[in-house]
């Protein structure tokens, strides 16, 4: 009672008013604000076409004024599939660009009704929550809201190779557990309110799971070709925002998913949840299908509470983010529409035995920074700039503090951490790094911007406009570095064992690179996406990536 009594007393001003200040306090120098991120088939079931049906495709001439143009798999090297997708981007949803009409039958109405689907229980529609609306409009004619998941299957051990037919059926017999998948986002009449997510009356899981024609052994280079060839392809507001392509026939017998979801349905930890629920389970067969998902948590702690915690914690991260003004990055350029995919790996034991050999005991997700500086470092000396102190931000995942941890919705904040490029020594980077990120700990820096996001979100006029500029802000950080811990043991698909995962995501106006660390049975995966236009060699930062690895580990 003594500290509530404490608290009536002291004069705390409105929600409000405590924004103004802070806006007058962000801008009271030139340093940055706050910043955050931000085929239904003809014919048989098995005979279906695919975007990446043809290496050629036929140009507009009507929009490029050039005739013949071309998009290409490029099968070798790290630069992977580079495709125009600026005409496919400006259509409307469910409409097919005329180059790509004679090979997209899955985004077109089908000629015939769907196959019946066996019904979920109905739920009634539910609203984007704030933070998901704003991860929906960061979209723009070059950049997809997209992330991915790409599973490499062993082959199988004396049964039949992974097919389509059984893949849709594995997929099918598993929706009633995830229900949004099934769903798609309906605009509110008149634009009064936000998209909400309706059943999909038109659903068929045959439009969500495909195959992608191939021909001969797929080697490493052109599975990552054909992945960057798909994270060029925009997902289909009309129906359920979720594809699935199965790989086959690559080197030695296996094949690969490729599973593509919007940001706005699911964030990393939650992806990785579905994932349980409708593709991979922990022993080879499994008896009954998971239970169903529970019902979506929706809203926010009491605003008033929150406010006074948001009042309480405010200054420290205003202070920290105004203090480090961001420096140029090689990074911020205008983007293209097409994308590169290169992967580095690291031993998961290895990174938490360098973590716990540091003074400071750095976290697994501090060294993966680590590795991530030593990978940028490294590639740009090879194109001759000198490696200078570089901002990246990092997502710190709310799904464990939330009264409803198994929600659907994005609940990630962040964290600003400076990455030390300018210093030469992999230890004393990895300890500059861990310093950095304790600090932002120690304050409560994700949950206390996760409470101004919030609260600015709900605010009107030009209070909302800078909520827009501090989630949303292109130039506050050079590049976003993410890390989900996965299933630390062997998942299996219909059967079939997961050999590897590997998680990618959408790169931003900007920001032409992307880092996605992923764990999984032993190992870190680091999926990079990047415009090939201003990253034209990816695969060098991953080679970097995979040296200061070995450099660290042969440190303690």
């Amino acid at each position: 009672m003594a500290n509530s009594t404490a608290l009536a007393a002291v004069s705390v001003p409105s929600v409000p008013t405590a924004i103004v200040l802070s806006m007058r306090f962000l801008q009271s120098g030139r340093a940055a604000t706050v910043c955050s991120a931000g085929p239904g088939a003809r014919g048989h079931p098995d005979a279906v076409a695919h975007p990446l049906a043809s290496r050629r495709l036929r140009g507009d001439r009507r929009r490029t004024g050039v005739a013949g143009g071309e998009r290409r798999h490029q099968l070798g090297g790290l630069a992977g599939f580079r495709g125009d997708r600026a005409d496919h981007d400006r259509r409307r949803p469910g409409r097919v660009h005329p180059a790509l009409s004679h090979q997209a039958p899955h985004v077109r109405p089908p000629l015939r009704a769907p196959a019946p689907v066996a019904a979920a229980a109905p739920m009634s529609p539910e609203r984007l929550s704030d933070e998901d609306a704003r991860i929906l409009a960061l979209e723009s004619e070059r950049i997809a809201g997209h992330t991915c998941k790409v599973l490499v299957l062993d082959p199988p051990a004396g049964g039949p190779p992974l097919d389509l037919a059984r893949l849709r059926a594995h997929v099918s017999a598993r929706l009633d557990a995830a229900p949004r998948l099934r769903q798609r986002l309906a605009p509110a009449a008149l634009g009064l309110a936000g998209p909400a997510w309706v059943d999909d009356p038109d659903f068929d899981v045959a439009r969500h799971v495909r195959r992608v024609p191939t021909r001969g052994q797929i080697d490493e280079a052109g599975l990552r070709a054909i992945v960057a060839g798909l994270m060029c392809e925009r997902l289909d507001r009309a129906h359920p925002l979720w594809t699935l392509d199965l790989v086959a026939g690559l080197d030695g017998g296996g094949a690969a998913l490729v599973w593509k979801l919007h940001h706005c349905l699911a964030d990393g930890t939650a992806s990785l949840r579905l994932g349980a629920a409708v593709l991979w389970d922990a022993a080879p067969a499994t008896a009954e299908p998971p239970d169903p998902e529970p019902p979506v948590a929706a809203g926010r702690p009491d605003a008033a509470a929150g406010a006074l915690r948001l009042l309480a914690r405010l200054p420290g991260p205003l202070v920290r983010e105004r203090r480090r003004e961001p420096g140029p990055s090689p990074l911020d350029r205008p983007l293209g529409t097409g994308r590169a995919i290169a992967v580095a790996t690291a031993p998961l034991a290895g990174l938490e035995r360098v973590g716990h050999a540091q003074p400071g005991h750095a976290t697994v997700n501090d060294v993966i920074l680590a590795l991530v500086a030593g990978g940028l470092r490294a590639w740009m000396e090879r194109h001759g700039a000198a490696p200078h102190e570089l901002r990246v931000k990092v997502p710190v995942s709310l799904h464990a503090r939330d009264a409803h941890p198994d929600a659907l919705a994005n609940r990630d904040s962040y964290i600003c951490v400076a990455l030390p490029l300018d210093e030469a020594d992999p230890v004393r980077r990895l300890r500059a790094i861990n310093a950095a990120t304790a600090e932002c700990k120690r304050h409560h820096d994700a949950e206390t911007l996760d409470a101004l996001s919030g609260e600015l979100g709900h605010a009107p006029g030009p209070l909302a406009r800078f909520a827009a500029r501090v989630t949303a802000s292109p130039r506050l950080f050079a590049l976003c570095v993410s890390n989900v811990p996965g299933p630390a043991e062997d998942r299996f698909v219909a059967g079939a064992r997961v050999a590897r995962m590997l998680s990618l995501a959408e790169i931003g106006e900007h920001h032409a690179l992307r880092v996605t660390a992923l764990s999984y049975a032993g190992t870190v995966a680091f999926g990079l996406c990047a415009d090939p236009a201003a990253v034209e060699d990816p695969g060098a930062v991953a080679a970097g990536i995979e040296r200061e690895a070995a450099r660290l580990l042969a440190r303690v």
